[in-house]
């Protein structure tokens, strides 16, 4: 799986060829987003948030791209991407 293993390349093939960002895995609910996330993969979760995913999607168990970035110790994901997601949230504040 591209996403998984951070080829940026085939993301971006992928993305082009207008695949669904925010297609879920059916076990876990797994988005792309929350695989980059999970792996550390900030360059395809760029694209990934560049191609309007949904930076809000939880999986099954209600975890977050986002609580990923915080669980792996990535402070400055984190940092980077929270503007993003509060604004998704609340965009008239």
């Amino acid at each position: 799986m591209p996403i998984f293993s951070g080829f940026q390349y085939c993301v971006d093939q992928c993305l082009q060829a207008n695949a669904n960002p925010d297609i879920q895995e059916q076990e876990k609910g797994y988005t792309p987003l929350t695989l980059a996330a999970n792996q550390g993969h900030v360059k395809v979760m760029k694209m990934l948030i560049e191609a309007h995913c949904d930076v809000t999607l939880r999986m099954f168990d209600g975890r977050t791209a986002l609580w990923y970035m915080a669980q792996q110790g990535h402070a400055d994901m984190v940092i980077k991407w929270l503007p993003l997601y509060f604004l998704v949230i609340w965009p008239s504040a």
